[in-house]
């Protein structure tokens, strides 16, 4: 990739003896250069002047953990790169983690994060840590470090450049500053929007020091009506709905000194709200939030990529407007009444699709799910129509781009069960008139879902439910799978475990004890109830699992990644509780019973 070298940039890292910085002394030191250009040396006096140097020619250093590892270390070896010259890839993957991958990353190791996005590279190589600890090498153990370190660079590297494939277009909503500063990169998206809103407007970007937040209220969720609904469902979604309501509300113009208290718009028969706002003209900040959203609307149908900037500003503005800290977006209740007016819309809309036979069976933030009852789509839709007109008059500043739209056509949607036997909100999954399944908030899906979880739902659960429309399974069949796959390949169901070879804080802590019985690295382990580190719980050698039975392993993860599939699971589960009282109950006074027989039989001798 091509960058301006004008604003040159360094990726470094650091071969160390040690993981804990305090006592970490640097063996090996590389860079490379933003033309591919590799520098790797043995850690000296010389090395560390003409690292000195290195940094002092570049303008940005990129590195990867470098904020807790690679610049303690080096500030204790005579290099501090101050904070604005550091960019810790890092801390951008875990800050960016929900824009770049639904649901984050599994964990944010160098090598697990090149897996997930599916880097070119083979990642992060391997070598035995013990070489590091030595002062003298033999020419074939320098031709390994290096080739080791090496390939530290360039996946650093790789990974600096999947963010810019992924953000560059966030770059020319800032200005030429924050721009060399790679700040579309770096800044949280309540700062990159800030900055983006105060360029736009030609105000100065100020800050409140201040961590403090206003409280309030936030989206209305109703608890599911059905279990399963299978045909004439329609999915309708006001379209950006907090962005419409900043507008149609004048919410950021709180402050404007064309109106008198008493002119200002404080809500009306129709909406509450608690603050007041400028009823005569459109404020300045509004009239930017209808240009990005006519703009992304435009780039939304030629599928250009600055749409993607263009929703991170517009959603940035909820949660910013509500932090004291950003100074020209704050307000008391702008937060609060943007809220509550997306509540009493999406209520309003709810009463009106009842009281026309229709069935809303679940609603969440600017989304209602309704069952037709047997009438026609199209008059739902002039009712959704109807809805979204009769909103946007009843405010201030009424424009047509307010829609309550259409956003899918359902085929067959299924809700779950708690333990009580309630419906759960958020957790739910359906399939459109076109087959494509789409799931909302269940474990199956996060990110620390099991490989285990994951390929029994893909590969057994998922084609039937496509096929038959029915989520719910029974729990034979669900224990059959799960003993097949393991009986396969126990390691699919091994955990990750990056053991420190430092004291962690606290003594019983599963890392604490793995690390004393196993030692510090990378160890895959596998849950059991009776073998390896762990107190109650157990974690046990991938060697050592193999004289486990399946009785042995504890599968409880797995099971409540599968319980939503199993059908009565919680039933089940309560009767198993409650056969195993009953069991123990037995069993005890089986036990006193045989003491006492003992004893009556001591007595006759």
């Amino acid at each position: 990739m091509a960058y301006n070298l004008s604003n040159k940039l360094l990726f470094l890292d650091l071969e160390t003896n040690s993981l804990d910085v305090e006592e970490a002394d640097i063996k090996f030191v590389g860079c490379m250069e933003e033309t591919g250009k590799v520098w790797m040396k043995e850690w000296s006096e010389e090395t560390r002047k003409e690292l000195l140097e290195k940094i002092d020619e570049c303008s940005k250093v990129v590195t990867f953990n470098g904020e807790a590892y690679d610049l303690p270390i080096l500030q204790r070896h005579g290099i501090s790169i101050p904070y604005w010259q550091h960019i810790d890839i890092y801390e951008v993957y875990k800050k960016r983690a929900p824009l770049i991958r639904s649901g984050g990353f599994k964990s944010y190791s160098l090598k697990n994060i090149v897996k997930e996005i599916g880097l070119p590279s083979d990642g992060k190589g391997d070598i035995d840590y013990k070489i590091f600890l030595k002062d003298e090498w033999t020419k074939k153990e320098y031709d390994e470090i290096y080739a080791y370190l090496r390939q530290d660079l360039v996946v650093t590297r790789e990974l600096w450049d999947y963010l810019i494939l992924k953000f560059d277009n966030l770059k020319e909503f800032l200005n030429k500053r924050d721009q060399n500063n790679y700040k579309h990169i770096t800044s949280s998206t309540g700062a990159y929007g800030y900055k983006v809103i105060c360029h736009s407007l030609g105000l100065k970007e100020e800050y409140i020091d201040s961590d403090e937040s206003t409280p309030y209220e936030g989206a209305y969720v109703m608890t599911p009506k059905k279990e399963a609904i299978r045909g004439d469902v329609l999915y309708l979604d006001f379209a950006s709905l907090y962005p419409m309501l900043y507008v149609h509300s004048n919410l950021f113009s709180s402050k404007c000194d064309c109106c008198t208290p008493e002119e200002k718009w404080q809500g009306n028969d129709m909406f509450e709200i608690n603050g007041k706002y400028c009823s005569k003209k459109q404020g300045k900040m509004e009239e930017l939030i209808k240009k990005f959203y006519l703009q992304r609307n435009e780039y939304k149908k030629v599928k250009d990529p600055r749409q993607f900037a263009i929703k991170i500003i517009l959603n940035s503005l909820y949660g910013s407007s509500s932090k004291q800290s950003f100074k020209h977006l704050y307000s008391k209740y702008t937060a609060s009444d943007c809220t509550s007016l997306a509540r009493q819309s999406i209520g309003y809309a709810i009463k009106q699709l009842e009281s026309h036979g229709y069935s809303p069976v679940y609603a969440d933030t600017d989304s209602c799910i309704v069952e037709l009852n047997g009438k026609s789509k199209e008059e739902c839709l002039k009712l959704a129509k109807k809805i979204s007109k009769d909103i946007s008059n009843s405010l201030p500043f009424p424009w047509e781009e307010f829609d309550f739209k259409l956003e899918d056509v359902l085929d067959y949607i299924q809700f779950f069960k708690d333990k009580k036997g309630k419906l759960i909100k958020k957790n739910y999954i359906y399939i459109n008139k076109a087959g494509k399944m789409t799931i909302k908030g269940m474990d199956i899906i996060k990110r620390n879902c099991s490989e285990l979880g994951q390929q029994i739902f893909k590969n057994n659960l998922k084609p039937q439910i496509l096929e038959k429309k029915d989520c719910l399974f029974t729990k034979e069949y669900i224990d059959g799978l799960i003993t097949e796959y393991i009986n396969a390949n126990k390691l699919i169901i091994a955990k990750r475990f990056n053991i420190k070879d430092t004291e962690y804080k606290s003594k019983t802590s599963i890392y604490s004890l793995i690390k004393d019985k196993y030692g510090p690295g990378e160890i895959m382990m596998i849950k059991n109830k009776n073998i390896g580190a762990g107190k109650g719980v157990k974690y046990c050698s991938l060697e050592e699992a193999n004289d486990l039975t399946l009785s042995d392993l504890d599968l409880e993860d797995i099971y409540k990644e599968m319980s939503p599939f199993i059908k009565d699971y919680h039933i089940i589960r309560e009767q198993e509780r409650l056969d195993k009282i009953e069991e123990r109950k037995t069993l005890r006074a089986e036990a006193r019973l045989k003491s006492k027989e003992d004893k009556q039989q001591a007595t006759l001798f």
